[in-house]
């Protein structure tokens, strides 16, 4: 009895969202300023605005957001003049700050982790053992939901996020899909839970209700 069980037991496996995959294969970034929406392209652009959180050192033993903090001002009145300059820069920092770009603001705000993006979703299946593969076809190229909108509440464990959807009547809801499972295989490094348009628009939707309620909350 026991080799039919064998037999016929079912593996067991899950899919989860990459969402570092995720974040590298962006296409666009919006987000929500002076009351209209924002929009920076560019292929991995939600990796290099993630980058911005970094606490590693990029100069003198400081993580970027120390200099970003020194350049507050600048970015924030002189965007356009501090841009132009930075261009003229052969150098990683200048370079990842200029590719992010008209965002730079956005890493000021309460809503700045909330990350709303576009692009091809990519997989990961996870067995029991919670060993993970990227989900692919039989030739090894990766399988995705192609050009898909998402949010990413990054930094975010589950709990804090449940209680913040919560808060804004947008937990649970059928329009969105809502992937905790991505937590499990972050590992050390927790980006957040990411959630999935079921219905066009629906993140945008979950987006606005979440910086509205932040914004007044501060």
């Amino acid at each position: 009895m026991w080799y039919l069980e064998f037999l016929w037991k079912q593996s067991y496996w899950k899919i989860a969202v990459d969402v570092k995959a995720t974040l590298e294969s962006s296409q666009a970034l919006f987000w929500w300023q002076d009351g209209q929406w924002h929009l920076q392209a560019g292929y991995g652009i939600a990796a290099d605005y993630v980058k911005l959180f970094s606490d590693a050192p990029v100069s003198k033993g400081k993580p970027l957001k120390v200099f970003l903090k020194l350049l507050q001002e600048q970015i924030q009145q002189d965007l356009e003049g501090l841009l132009a300059r930075l261009s003229q820069e052969d150098k990683p920092l200048p370079r990842l700050m200029v590719r992010v770009g008209e965002a730079l603001p956005l890493f000021f705000e309460p809503h700045a982790r909330f990350i709303l993006g576009q692009g091809d979703v990519h997989l990961l299946r996870v067995d029991r053992d919670g060993i993970t593969d990227a989900v692919e076809d039989r030739l090894g190229n990766p399988l995705v939901l192609p050009d898909q909108t998402w949010l990413l509440l990054y930094g975010y464990t589950r709990e804090e996020a449940e209680a913040l959807l919560k808060a804004v009547s947008a937990l649970d809801l059928e329009e969105v899909f809502y992937d905790w499972d991505t937590l499990e295989v972050q590992g050390n490094r927790v980006l957040g839970p990411i959630l999935l348009d079921r219905v066009s628009g629906a993140c945008f939707d979950v987006y606005r209700r979440l910086v509205t309620y932040v914004s007044r909350a501060v």
